[in-house]
């Protein structure tokens, strides 16, 4: 296990030395998980999105090919270079807070997890993240579902959240872990949180934009609980701006945002991030006119039609995290 202090008492004042350590663990795992050499294509950078296709009934949609789609950047279409579909192995990092407030519903979360895990198929890895006042990368990316498993069931809640440090070591241990490895893998991140984070020395702002250049789809659970008593207004503001940043992580990834208000609903939550894992499409293009900063980005179905596609909302060009070498895979 790779553990990231982040008590105020050693990093107080010092964010940006939070960032090397954190990043730092993440490559030292990443180089421990594999001997192959980075494969690289030259001058051929990447925007890959992971897509998620749905029809009138909120139905996830399989069996699509790549004349289906259509993909659009700032408004101007652009050459799928690679596609694939669900059959593509996933990458997926599950994160739980297991901080003091986690208590009352930690044993149904981890039940739900698990089940999550369990999901998966043969060449699918996972890894875990473990936070709270600390920031654990308790399992690397790795085959072994039951080493997974087991760790999920020992977790036990104490201490504050580190949320965001969580995510950004994840991120980085999945681009990493992209870069290393040859072939086409999809890739997520399924965070549960129930607080606001106050325990991280990074800002909600580098989270995301370690998110949006990533290619990385974030999927976020927020337990919340049904209010018996009045509520003190700076703690309602506390909770909607916690709700508004899940949000954001999940939509700009082409995720989805959960918030739940009874424990009971959270297996049938993970079950539905289970199934759309199972069946997103991945694509890939190079930018027809390259140009720095943010682009936006959409895709479309464009036969048969009625069909929804949701993806990430663009991507930050020029950026060390997203533009990245081309993994070996079947040009069309």
């Amino acid at each position: 296990m790779v553990s990231v202090s982040t008590s105020r008492e050693h990093l107080r004042g010092c964010g940006r030395l939070a960032v090397a350590t954190i990043v730092a663990a993440a490559v030292a795992v990443g180089a421990a998980q594999t001997e192959s050499p980075t494969v690289y294509r030259a001058g051929t950078d990447l925007v890959v999105l992971q897509v998620a296709v749905t029809d009138a009934q909120r139905r996830f949609v399989s069996g699509l090919r790549l004349e289906n789609f259509s993909v659009l950047e700032e408004g101007l279409p652009q050459r799928i270079e690679l596609f694939e579909t669900s059959d593509a192995p996933l990458d997926v990092m599950v994160l739980i807070d297991t901080s003091a407030s986690m208590y009352a519903r930690l044993e149904i979360t981890k039940k739900a997890a698990t089940d999550l895990v369990k999901t998966l198929r043969p060449g699918d890895r996972v890894g875990l993240i473990l936070f709270n006042t600390t920031v654990a990368l308790t399992r690397p990316l790795s085959e072994d579902r039951d080493s997974v498993i087991a760790a999920i069931r020992t977790a036990t809640p104490i201490g504050s959240t580190a949320m965001y440090e969580s995510i950004y070591l994840a991120l980085h241990t999945l681009t990493r872990a992209r870069h290393a490895q040859e072939g086409v893998r999809r890739q997520a991140l399924v965070v549960l949180s129930d607080g606001m984070d106050n325990a991280s020395h990074i800002p909600f702002e580098q989270a995301l934009d370690a998110a949006r250049t990533s290619d990385v789809t974030i999927f976020t659970i927020v337990p919340a609980e049904k209010a018996t008593v009045p509520v003190p207004e700076e703690l309602n503001w506390l909770d909607r701006t916690m709700r508004f940043e899940m949000r954001r992580l999940a939509e700009d990834t082409g995720g989805r945002a959960f918030v739940t208000t009874d424990p009971a609903e959270l297996p049938g939550v993970y079950e539905q991030i289970g199934s759309e894992l199972r069946e997103q499409y991945w694509l890939a293009y190079v930018p027809a006119t390259p140009q720095p900063g943010f682009r936006h980005v959409s895709v479309r179905v464009i036969d048969p039609r009625g069909l929804q596609a949701r993806t990430r909302a663009g991507y930050t060009a020029g950026s060390r995290i997203a533009s990245h070498a081309s993994p070996r895979a079947t040009t069309p």
